[in-house]
């Protein structure tokens, strides 16, 4: 049982590298202990602070000490101004004491500051005690996504006609409107999806209303280790895009999607597959993506592609 009197909350707007090596540390004392994930982003979020346009002036870290020792955190995280993520942990010698109760009233209390009407709780779908937690907040369950990673050596060799005539192009801060533009448009399907509807592009006008405020600057985010491709063929014809995030020998596969006028011509095979190659000649050891679970045609994809399932991951909508 820990001394209250020893316990130090300490909030931040970002971490120091060292912080993040307590936190990685944290993270994986509860990792092997509970044998579930926790998806806290730590390298990403050291990257947007190092990165010039990085204002620092909300509060998205938040730790309890017992002396100088971590023993629990819990950090929030925005992903080009989409909805804020919440994920934390205690120690497990340190549980049961009131810490993550704690920390999260410090959380609530910045989100009031924030004015931010909602908040997306993540805890992996094994673990006990963060399920047990997050219930006694009556969140709203608002989507699963299960993690998959490539399993290596990767077995496919891609061929010219495997890629459809796809070429790459990165994209810059000019192509900041057409990278919300497919940014609306997923979202809106995904939305569809998730309620038990078939995608459709209709409402695209409705849809860019919805994602108007996760606008993102190509270039920007590029410092911060993502880069974003817009998918083309032909005569410069953008069908599509995807986001890599390549750093410390882990590659990630984000925002992949094909436009719904160029759909069901294998072209969405074809960008994963050059996504993944992509990430594999930049020395990826590994790379990964997430998948809402209700997506079963790109789950299909993934898996004739070489990924597995690892973990499942639920998000829950915390509303004020």
């Amino acid at each position: 049982m820990a001394d209250p009197s020893n316990l130090t909350f300490v909030i931040k707007p970002f971490l120091s590298e060292s912080e993040v090596e307590q936190v990685k540390a944290l993270e994986e004392t509860c990792v092997n202990f509970d044998h579930a994930a926790l998806k806290l982003e730590l390298d990403y979020k050291l990257c947007v602070a190092k990165s010039v346009n990085f204002q620092g002036e909300e509060m998205n870290e938040f730790l309890c000490y017992d002396n100088s020792r971590l023993v629990g955190y819990v950090g929030v995280l925005s992903f080009g101004g989409s909805e804020p993520e919440v994920c934390g942990m205690v120690d497990p010698q340190y549980r049961r004491q009131g810490i993550f109760d704690g920390l999260m009233e410090l959380v609530k209390i910045e989100r009031s500051k924030r004015q931010l009407p909602s908040m997306l709780i993540l805890t992996d779908r094994t673990s006990n005690a963060g399920q047990a937690f997050v219930k006694t907040l009556d969140p709203i369950l608002e989507h699963t996504e299960y993690e998959m990673f490539l399993k290596l050596p990767w077995e496919i060799r891609l061929t010219d006609d495997m890629k459809k005539g796809i070429r790459l192009r990165k994209a810059t801060n000019q192509d900041a409107d057409e990278v919300t533009r497919q940014n609306a448009i997923y979202f809106e399907q995904e939305g569809k999806a998730s309620e038990g509807q078939p995608g459709s592009d209709s409402g695209d006008a409705e849809a860019s209303e919805v994602a108007s405020e996760r606008r993102i600057m190509p270039e920007e985010e590029e410092e911060r280790g993502m880069t974003i491709y817009l998918a083309e063929v032909g005569d410069r014809t953008t069908i599509g895009k995807i986001h890599l995030d390549f750093r410390i020998g882990q590659g990630g596969i984000f925002g992949l999607g094909i436009l719904p006028e160029h759909r069901n011509k294998g072209y969405g095979r074809a960008l994963l597959l050059s996504g993944i190659e992509v990430l594999l000649q930049e020395g990826a050891e590994e790379v990964y993506l997430q998948v809402n679970a209700v997506n079963e045609n790109a789950l299909k994809l993934y898996v004739s592609c070489g990924f597995e399932v690892t973990s499942t991951m639920d998000y829950y909508r915390l509303k004020l």
